[in-house]
């Protein structure tokens, strides 16, 4: 990144717009959550109606952190792009609980749920159909996918500023089969999965990250939410390009290895997949984080990112590694701290929300190479 750049990103991040702006997303994400949260409470199947409730109810960090995307539009638009990414955030939430905690489901079956996330970023009136509602849910996914589009065509606008949204859409769909790809893997057969993702990532050709860590970067719904609210700012081609190749598989591999980081222990204990197992040990998967943060950095100050995509970069390990579960990566986040002076100011902002939040005993154990690596499938 030039000296200018970077004067030009910390100039912007002085201003204390973006974090009053975000505090305001944040408050109307959680309406929005707290909203679907009441149609989930009317899903007919109790084992559905379950899963749906859980996901908000253990997940909600997810859609209010995914909400701040909302200060990224203008400033009209944030409550229609908050409607959206928090739709959206719910109905992979949703998903992932389906297919991680309830009945078992075929190929067929989590490949067919899991097109939802496609199928939700088109345009009213173009695209494939949506799915049909299933009984068993009331429709719940047919209105959350519905809700999507619906949002998505008030931020598009009419005549020729939809193009802009248009070719932004192109492109998260591109992203969005990935996650449906990855998914359908990683909830596959356990004597199968990790040879099966492993073929699949060697396909994807992205340099210098290991399989698990393409894996991890599919799995992010970030840079969906960054490339719609360029497309709601009417970026051009050039512009949706460099925010593609900085999310993915950069920023979105920093996101998701985080996510899985912290759930280290509990996921050993339960014997699920988890990608930042896949790493030899806990000193190894500290040095890979750090390395990928600072490859984030990079890209999401290329020329003509706003200052809002480095901010995200900065967020997300201040988001993350101040929750309770994280206190076994207290050296990583005591490093990034020193290196980046947005993690520094953000960590305090985090830790009051993750406060706010109810959340079971989270003291974490380091978890030893050996119960690493259990967890890294088979």
């Amino acid at each position: 990144m030039s000296r200018s750049a970077h004067r030009r990103i910390w100039g912007e991040l002085e201003d204390g717009a973006w974090l009053a702006c975000m505090a305001c997303a944040a408050f109307l994400g959680s309406r929005a959550l707290a909203r679907w949260r009441v149609r989930a409470q009317c899903i007919p199947d109790p084992e559905l109606r379950r899963q749906a409730l859980g996901s908000i109810d253990h997940k909600a960090f997810h859609s209010l952190g995914a909400a701040t995307f909302g200060a990224a539009v203008p400033a009209v638009a944030t409550g229609t792009m908050v409607r959206f990414v928090v739709a959206y955030q719910t109905i992979s939430d949703y998903l992932d609980s389906l297919c991680d905690r309830s009945r078992p489901l075929d190929g067929r079956r989590r490949r067919r749920l899991h097109q939802a996330m496609v199928v939700a970023l088109y345009l009213p009136g173009g695209g494939p159909p949506l799915p049909l509602p299933d009984p068993g849910d009331g429709g719940y996914l047919h209105e959350l996918v519905r809700e999507c589009r619906r949002a998505l065509g008030a931020l598009a606008g009419s005549g020729p500023g939809r193009a802009p949204m248009r070719e932004a859409l192109a492109r998260a769909r591109q992203l969005a089969r990935l996650y449906a790809q990855m998914q359908s893997r990683k909830h596959g057969p356990a004597g199968r999965r990790r040879a099966s993702m492993t073929h699949w990532a060697a396909r994807l050709a992205v340099r210098d990250y290991a399989w698990w860590e393409v894996a991890a970067a599919a799995g992010s719904t970030l840079g969906i939410f960054a490339l719609v609210a360029a497309g709601a700012r009417r970026a051009d081609g050039h512009l949706l390009y460099r925010i593609r190749a900085a999310y993915f598989p950069h920023v979105a591999a920093l996101h998701i290895l985080l996510d899985y980081a912290i759930d280290l222990h509990e996921d050993a204990l339960a014997r699920e997949l988890n990608f930042a197992a896949c790493y030899p040990g806990p000193l190894r998967l500290e040095q890979r984080l750090a390395a990928v943060f600072r490859r984030s950095v990079v890209f999401s100050g290329a020329p003509g990112m706003a200052a809002w995509h480095r901010l995200v970069v900065s967020g997300l390990p201040a988001l993350y590694l101040t929750d309770p579960k994280a206190s076994h990566l207290r050296s990583l986040l005591g490093r990034l701290k020193a290196e980046d002076p947005w993690v520094r100011r953000l960590v305090p902002v985090f830790r009051a929300f993750h406060r706010k939040l109810p959340a079971p005993d989270q003291v974490r154990p380091l978890v030893p190479a050996s119960t690493m690596q259990e967890s890294c499938g088979t």
